[in-house]
């Protein structure tokens, strides 16, 4: 699987687990809302698969949920090619919120790539009844350090929830996560060497892996294992 380009400080890595581990199953279980409309344009929306932009991946995937909004394939292309066509972005915008947006400049199609390789045009500016969220979005990529990701489980000592490193990306060792992201995660508060040493009791499979169940979903009722009957004959 292709680990995917950074955006915003996560790694392909982190993106690309996010969004093909717990995006898919959290979709699947209606954790995520399935809106009829695109945020931006109000253009409708495929009932059977919304399409969601987040600009925060973590640290946890709660926060992710949070950080996810609705959009059509158009708007969403165009929000990735903001950095190089700050002012087609902001066209849209304008356009969006008018609601009269010029199909021969913005197709609804969903090719990101050909939308990034149009030429920017001349100064947009931005008007006051464009939605926040959309307005204060950076026009300059991210230049600061890895961020980090995580999960808040529950602890088997006391059933406290805690956050711990995201090990179903960077590994039980953390060997995938980038030195950015283990510091990230200290300043964050989190006990890394904690969850490293084992003092941290997290559920186990039998194979002495460790087990998440996300507590954004309900519990998966397990099926008790069946001990083995052996008949002499």
């Amino acid at each position: 699987m292709a680990a995917g380009l950074p955006y915003n400080g996560w790694t392909g890595l982190v993106r690309m687990g996010v969004r093909y581990g717990a995006y898919e199953r959290a979709r699947r279980r209606r954790v995520l809302a399935a809106p009829p409309n695109c945020s931006c344009c109000n253009a409708s929306l495929p009932t059977d698969c919304v399409p969601y932009h987040a600009e925060e991946y973590g640290p946890t995937h709660e926060d992710y949920w949070d950080s996810c909004v609705p959009l059509c394939h158009r708007c969403h292309a165009m929000l990735h090619a903001r950095f190089r066509l700050p002012n087609m972005w902001k066209r849209l915008l304008v356009q969006s919120a008018d609601r009269a947006i010029d199909e021969d400049l913005f197709p609804p199609r969903k090719n990101m790539a050909r939308m990034k390789a149009r030429p920017d045009i001349a100064h947009v500016r931005m008007k006051e009844h464009i939605p926040d969220y959309f307005s204060s979005l950076p026009l300059t990529e991210y230049k600061g350090p890895w961020k980090p990701a995580t999960l808040r489980v529950r602890e088997l000592e006391n059933g406290t929830v805690v956050e711990v490193p995201d090990w179903l990306t960077y590994g039980e060792d953390l060997s995938a996560a980038k030195p950015d992201e283990v510091q990230g995660m200290r300043i964050r508060g989190v006990n890394v060497d904690g969850f490293l040493a084992g003092e941290i009791r997290l559920p186990r499979e039998t194979s002495g892996a460790l087990h998440y169940d996300p507590l954004y979903l309900p519990p998966i009722k397990r099926r008790p294992r069946k001990t083995p009957t052996h008949t002499n004959i």
